[in-house]
């Protein structure tokens, strides 16, 4: 059978199974791939015999695949140099790869008969890398492997041997010597077939190349080097190759063990005397573990042991028997089980053997910087910033003493030639970290002694002088302290324990303990104290605080009971209570559910009595708040969002609630928005549906504007006669475009109160349609022409006939003549506009040598409108001076109304642009600066109007002053002029300004600026160029106030060293801020009399500065501010000041309003740590305004 005919027949083989497998027949495939496994055999066998044939019939010579030490083998020198390129290509691995996953055959360019690396089908040559890594990783994982001497020759070559010895022997002068006859012989080279079969998984069938060739390389090795090294052991010698144990034994270097002997010391010395001298180097002992273990109980005549196990750092045992290197395998038979085999039973010794002691579940790793000194009995010693690690535990400490038989070690440092101690021990476990003087522990028991501990708990220390640390991480001291200062030689603060128990990030169970403050015992003690500490969150009582507030008396305030519902929800339940009968519930819940939404929930309901009862001041009020916001992630629905910002109150919650008195913000809060929306959009066809709640308050009349609910659709652009198959230039009717938005509205506003118990038909209902039609074109290549054409229809469910009554002179509403019922209110409007834009570039006059350009950008716009006249829509009276008035029964609706009159407009805008660019030589580059950003106006002629046609003159200027800050400025200048009517009073007439010869009626302009001042700002002005280099080549984030974050989420403020200058003074820093904001305003001031010749109202302003900064004094001391001045009512608004100082455990604040509606002075000290937030004092005044006296 040739190759042809193998391929032919297994193609054939593998076309059946495939069919029988496709019917469902999977017995009778499974026979089918049978046939094709003893095909492939059979074509090996026939492959074998001719590559041994090849061999025999060939020259024998050396080859070394190996090469030198290092070099990788090459399996594939046989083969043509062009082939062996072909077979490391990445094309041929994934086509191997490809083969062996799937099977799918390999393409015929890379057939080779000839490679001696094969797959069963002889064209699927493994790639000479993939060869070389199954080399390279035998030669790492094998025990035995790496202990044979290579060398490579052609199976079935004859390699000749010599048994001669020669010997050198003196002779006298002149004499000979005798010839030496050599007699030879030959080592006949048997090939043997080693064949590893690998089962890939389905998930092997979609790895990637890499991944792929490494489980391939991984399992094809493991299974080489099993196999070799069983047959190096083993090997009969009969398909495979013989093991030294069935080789025959030389005379003289075999040891003959008596069946009723002992094996012990003399038998290895023995052993050893049989090694030829000519194998002394790199001899090693080769038996299992169990034997092993047999001899490591065996000591020589000093009582040494001879075999030992060392453990490097990396915790490898090393073994050595007689001082010689002992090489573990599974493939020989142990000591017990040679003899058994003899039905021999061998007794190590007349005495029954001592209980050997339990080896340690993990090996001990430990290193040191200095030395590592081991003395007899198993000890060991290391100096200079020792470690040693078992499990999880780490130990660290200057020096370390181990005991091996006991298991123990002891840890202390050592006093420098100041008498200062270093290198102090430090202990961890898992997460918690232990602080000691001295430590004595034991690896079995995981007991310890320790002196001098120090432990941090939560956000407080424990220390002792005298600790024992339990099997179970419990730690029992005496004579401890309990403190949030993290000097834990000399704490500020305190609470002394005599007796304590502590369970590692659970809690701390205390004796008798009292409080100490700056080394002053205070007498304030315990009999008992329990500091609970928790890594994750879990259900508890929350401690009151007390409160004190002249008109409602004696107080606990935010009390109550936290509920850890589950690992996505909680609950906050509070409430505050006082003796003059106000009282508070309040509910808080977070949630959070991770990919999808988190959000939190407030409700509040309080109760506040102010005064005594019968007095005239006394006031019962009954306020609620909700506060709900919730957030979707992006990424959970990509086509519907729903999201809620809700604040709601009633108009007296915020100056009722006792928390926000010092709260000036809040008690001056006059509006207050709340929403919650929900949309969802359908890409394939264009559509938008959503829907929002929205409610506006104002807090000063109590009123309140609600929506319930806002539904919006919206459909995307379309051009209905754009081509499905376009060909060419684009048509000027596939440029014309359509859309559609609907809104539909529930709304009502009235008073808070009120609105529970309104009617349905307070409520306004109304629908809204708005179809646009546009399109865009280009004339002349340089026009821009937009033509549009607008429809809106309006659903409103009510309509409100109005009568003029002629004793009040205004239209009133009477009852009956508001009709309920379906009223389509609709118009429709055209527009065209032309626009264009030009473009200026020249060089300034006074600055020609250099290089700079400017360009102007002018863009003109002319648009023309239209509407017809809806007067349908609009009913006409008679006023009281005779003249004929209108009014639409539908003014007020949410939409409104179309006008009654049409309308034709045409509307005139100019846009212009400044900018300039210039060379900056200093870096070589070139810049723009925004000189003018907008500078635009705007006007309109309306054809259609009987009277006063022209529009007000608007002009808006842009500029950019600064990267930060844009100065906008939007100004109208009226028209018409003013004048008098019949009456006297001021109306706008039908004249223009303009034909007065003056400008139009400038009617207001009104900003802000606001502008922070720093160091760095200040530097970056006045500093000395030096200092601003430094601050550019300042890496991101190197921020010297810059605080950072441990792995477990614990924030620590980063150290700063002091900074000395050049003459070695401590450089003065003080970090501020200030920021300054100024508003204005400038209105026409209608409350004063009309200038009667130039028919202008006088011009008022309203202007007001605020300003609010910090600064830190020194490290410790910090100063704040906010205040400002109102210039129209010339008087400073409300003014703070806060002085702080950090008292490193405490905190010690000063607040102070000396002016403004609110005045009040509050003092407190307090503990940092948010476990002692009670342990505080404080001292305030009430914050009352406009008291009235009875």
């Amino acid at each position: 059978m040739n190759k042809k005919q193998y391929k032919e027949k297994r193609a054939e083989l593998m076309n059946a199974a495939q069919v029988l497998l496709d019917q469902g027949k999977a017995a009778e495939a499974e026979a089918k791939m049978d046939e094709v496994k003893e095909l492939d055999d059979a074509w090996d066998a026939i492959a074998q015999a001719q590559a041994n044939f090849n061999a025999l019939n060939k020259e024998p010579q050396a080859m070394s695949p190996f090469g030198a030490a290092g070099e990788k083998m090459n399996f594939t020198n046989t083969i043509k140099e062009h082939e062996e390129n072909m077979y490391d290509t990445e094309e041929y691995r994934k086509a191997f790869m490809n083969y062996v996953t799937r099977g799918i055959a390999i393409p015929e360019k890379f057939t080779n008969t000839n490679a001696n690396t094969k797959t069963t089908d002889v064209g699927a040559v493994i790639s000479p890398t993939v060869i070389n890594q199954i080399i390279e990783k035998m030669e790492t994982i094998g025990m035995i492997v790496p202990l044979v001497t290579k060398t490579a020759y052609p199976a079935g070559a004859t390699i000749p041997t010599s048994s001669v010895k020669p010997v050198a022997t003196w002779v006298a002068e002149g004499g000979t010597s005798d010839k030496q006859k050599k007699t030879t012989g030959q080592i006949d080279i048997k090939g043997y077939k080693l064949r590893c079969a690998i089962s890939m998984t389905l998930e092997t069938s979609v790895m990637s190349l890499k991944v792929f060739e490494t489980v391939f390389v991984k399992s094809v090795s493991e299974a080489m080097v099993k196999a070799q090294e069983q047959a190096f052991i083993t090997g009969t010698g009969t398909g495979q190759p013989k093991g030294v144990l069935k080789e025959t034994v030389v005379a003289g270097q075999n040891v003959d063990i008596d069946a009723k002997a002992e094996p012990g010391y003399k038998t290895l010395i023995d052993a050893e005397a049989a090694l030829p001298l000519a194998y002394e180097n790199g001899t090693v002992w080769n038996m299992t573990k169990k034997t092993f273990m047999k001899f490591a109980g065996m000591t020589d005549a000093n009582g040494q042991p001879i075999a030992r196990t060392n453990y490097g750092i990396n915790g490898t045992p090393e073994r050595t028997l007689l001082g010689r290197r002992v090489v573990l395998n599974e493939y020989m038979p142990s000591l017990d089980a040679s003899l058994k085999a003899d039905t021999v039973t061998v007794r190590m010794d007349s005495i029954a053997p001592a209980k050997k002691k339990q080896p340690l579940d993990a090996p001990v790793i430990y290193e040191s910087n200095d030395s590592t000194v081991f003395t007899l009995g198993g000890a060991a010693t290391l100096y200079g910033s020792g470690k040693v690690n078992y499990q999880n535990i780490e130990l660290a400490a200057e020096v370390i003493s181990m005991n091996l038989d006991s298991s123990t070690v002891h840890a202390y440092g050592i006093k420098d030639s100041l008498g200062v101690e270093k290198g102090k021990p430090v202990f961890k476990e898992g997460d918690a970290a232990y602080d000691t003087e001295t430590i004595r522990y034991n690896f079995k028991t995981k007991k310890a002694g320790i002196t001098e501990i120090v432990t941090q708990q939560g956000e407080g220390y424990v220390t002792g002088s005298k600790a024992k640390k339990g099997s179970n991480d419990e730690i029992f001291m005496e004579h401890g302290r309990y403190t949030t200062c993290d000097h834990h030689d000399h704490p500020h603060f305190y609470m002394q324990l005599t007796r304590a128990k502590v369970r590692p990030k659970k809690n701390v169970v205390t004796g008798p303990a009292y409080l100490v403050v700056e080394d002053v015992p205070l007498p304030l003690a315990v009999p008992f104290f329990f500091f609970p500490f928790s890594s994750s969150y879990s259900s508890g009582f929350i401690m009151p605080t007390y409160m004190d507030d002249s008109s409602r008396g004696f107080g606990l305030a935010e009390g109550g009971y936290y509920f850890a519902i589950s690992d996505i929800m909680d609950l906050k339940m509070t409430g505050d209570i006082f003796t003059k009968g106000s009282w508070r519930l309040s509910g808080l819940t977070n949630y959070n559910k991770r990919y999808k939404y988190s959000g939190t929930l407030q409700a509040d309901y309080q109760v506040t009595k102010t005064g005594d009862k019968g007095m005239p001041d006394y006031a019962v009020a009954k306020d609620f708040k909700i506060v709900w916001n919730h957030r979707q992630d992006a990424k959970a629905s990509p086509n519907s969002t729903f999201s809620a910002s809700v604040n709601f109150s009633t108009s007296s919650y915020e100056r009722s609630n006792i928390n926000n008195l010092y709260n000036s913000q809040l008690l001056t809060q006059n509006t207050k928005t709340s929403s919650i929306s929900y949309s969802r959009s359908f890409p394939d066809i264009g559509l938008t549906l959503s829907g929002t709640t929205n409610i506006a308050q104002t807090m000063r009349d109590s009123s309140i504007a609600v929506t319930l609910p806002d539904l919006n659709i919206s459909l995307s652009r379309l051009f209905p006669f754009k081509r499905k198959k376009a060909a060419g230039e684009e048509r000027w009717y596939e440029k014309i475009s359509l859309s559609y938005t609907g809104r539909l509205t529930n709304s009502i506003r009235t008073k808070d109160d009120r609105l529970f118990k309104a009617g349905l038909s307070e409520w306004e209902n109304a629908m809204n349609h708005n179809i646009p039609i546009s399109a865009t074109f280009t004339l002349f290549k340089y026009l821009q022409v937009n033509p549009s054409v607008n429809y809106t229809e309006r659903w409103y469910t009510r309509k409100v006939n109005q009568q003029y009554n002629e004793e009040t002179r205004r239209l009133e509403a009477l009852p009956g003549d508001t009709i309920n019922g379906f009223y389509r209110v609709s118009n429709y409007s055209a527009s065209l506009s032309l626009s264009t834009k030009l473009y200026g570039m020249y060089k300034p006059l006074f600055m020609k040598k250099k290089e700079i350009q400017i360009r102007h950008v002018f863009t003109p716009q002319v648009s023309l409108s239209g509407a017809p006249g809806f007067s349908k829509y609009w009913e006409e009276y008679t006023d009281y001076n005779g003249d004929t008035q209108y009014y639409s029964p539908f003014t007020g609706q949410p939409y409104g109304v179309p006008s009654r009159e049409g309308s034709g407009t045409v509307s005139f805008s100019i846009a212009n642009n400044l900018e300039m660019k210039y060379y900056d030589a200093k870096e070589d580059t070139v810049k723009k600066v925004s000189l003018i950003d907008d500078l635009s106006a705007n006007m309109s002629y309306n054809m259609a109007a009987k009277e006063r046609p022209w529009s007000d003159l608007n002009i808006n200027l842009r500029l950019k002053l600064t990267k930060s800050y844009t100065f906008n400025m939007n100004a109208s200048f009226a028209t018409y002029a003013y004048t008098f009517d019949k009456s006297g009073n001021v109306v706008t007439g039908n004249r223009t300004e303009w034909s007065y010869g003056r400008f139009g009626r400038f009617q207001g302009y009104g900003s802000s600026f606001n502008y922070t001042f720093n160091n760095d700002t200040w530097k970056k002005w006045f500093g000395p160029k030096e200092d601003e280099d430094k601050d550019k080549k300042k890496p991101e984030g190197d921020d010297e106030d810059s605080e950072g974050s441990e792995e477990d989420g614990t924030v620590t403020k980063k150290v700063e060293n002091a900074q000395a200058d050049s003459d070695g003074y401590q450089v003065f820093k003080m970090p501020w801020s200030l920021s300054f904001s100024y508003s204005f305003n400038i209105r026409e001031d209608r409350t004063k009399p009309i200038n009667r010749h130039s028919m202008r109202y006088p011009y008022t302003y309203t202007h007001n500065i605020n300003a609010n900064g910090n600064v830190k004094i020194s490290n410790n001391w910090s100063l704040s501010f906010n205040s400002g001045y109102d210039f129209q009512a010339k008087e400073i608004t409300q003014t703070s000041c806060t002085i702080s100082r950090d008292l490193h455990c405490f905190n010690l604040s000063a607040s102070l309003s000396p002016f403004g509606r609110w005045r009040y002075y509050n003092v407190t000290i307090r503990a940092n740590a948010s476990i002692l937030q009670d342990l505080k004092y404080e001292q305030r005044s009430q914050t009352q305004s406009n008291i009235q006296w009875y």
